[in-house]
């Protein structure tokens, strides 16, 4: 009698990881305090133009600056609280090295990072702060939804008017997509940026049917879409943990099954400001298609 013909078992290929994602616009700072994920705050440089006056200044001992000038104590902290992310493993344990069942789990947690890091950002679903929806300034103009192009264009201008250094503009992948066939979007190798410079994070965790104010499952249901500004990002990652950290704990005898959990802190925080524009949805019919 014939053996039967049953498929090999075969180790699984690697695949490279999405691009342009949040991950990719994040400076990333050193976590080497435990108590670092307990939240940050911070006070940002100065993010208002600089001052003029008059260079023709008379200087005595009642005014040794010249022209008397306006100063502004301070500018506001940022405040960032820690979410955590993580990936899980579980299979029957007969044939499962234990040391594989925690690699998965790793990989798990890895591959899928950029995506969750993306909706905490984005609606803040692990109850962390800042959040681009509940902290934007509506800056659509008062006649309603624009073009894709004019809303990066209009960030562009906010950001040139009220930030000092490279910002964020933050979209899903669907708005990129559009962006980059208008050649609005430029590829520099290892990021995705505006013609102007400016940082863009692509993620397939964002989602453009969410505006100001509203929740993941909300959606405006006029056809409508949002892309969101912010200054630079940074972020604070931990070490990956194990859940449980020993093999003897991972097996759960009740149903004999092996659950690895591997878990990840992180703190996500932004600088001076965050702004959203809505597209109007008819706009990204009428792509001209240009490729260079």
């Amino acid at each position: 009698m014939a053996a039967p013909n049953l498929p090999r078992y075969v180790d699984v290929p690697a695949s490279p990881a999405p691009r342009f994602g949040l991950e990719s616009v994040v400076t990333w700072l050193p976590a080497d305090e435990a108590r670092i994920f307990m939240g940050v705050q911070f006070e940002p440089l100065r993010c208002d133009a600089a001052r003029l006056t008059s260079a023709l200044q008379c200087f005595d001992d009642e005014s040794p600056f010249g022209v008397p000038k306006e100063t502004e104590a301070g500018v506001p902290l940022v405040v960032a609280s820690p979410f955590a992310v993580y990936g899980e493993y579980e299979c029957n344990p007969v044939g499962r090295p234990i040391n594989e069942a925690y690699e998965r789990a790793r990989l798990h947690l890895e591959r899928g990072r950029s995506r969750a890091m993306e909706r905490a950002v984005q609606f803040g679903e692990a109850g962390n702060i800042p959040t681009l929806t509940a902290d934007a300034i509506d800056i659509t103009p008062g006649a309603g939804a624009v073009s894709l192009i004019d809303a990066i264009a209009r960030i562009e201008q906010y950001l040139g008017a009220n930030y000092g250094g490279t910002g964020v503009i933050h979209m899903d992948r669907r708005i990129a997509a559009h962006a980059i066939t208008d050649y609005v979007l430029v590829n520099d190798g290892t990021n995705l940026r505006t013609h102007l410079g400016t940082l863009v994070a692509a993620g397939g965790g964002y989602t453009s049917s969410a505006g100001p104010n509203e929740s993941p499952g909300e959606s405006p249901g006029d056809g409508q879409l949002w892309i969101y500004g912010t200054g630079a990002v940074y972020g604070w990652m931990g070490e990956v943990g194990f859940i449980p950290d020993t093999a003897g704990g991972a097996i759960n005898r009740s149903n004999n099954t092996l659950a690895i959990l591997a878990e990840q802190p992180i703190i996500i925080a932004w600088e001076c400001l965050t702004v959203a524009v809505q597209i109007d949805s008819d706009s990204l019919s009428n792509d001209v298609g240009i490729v260079l």
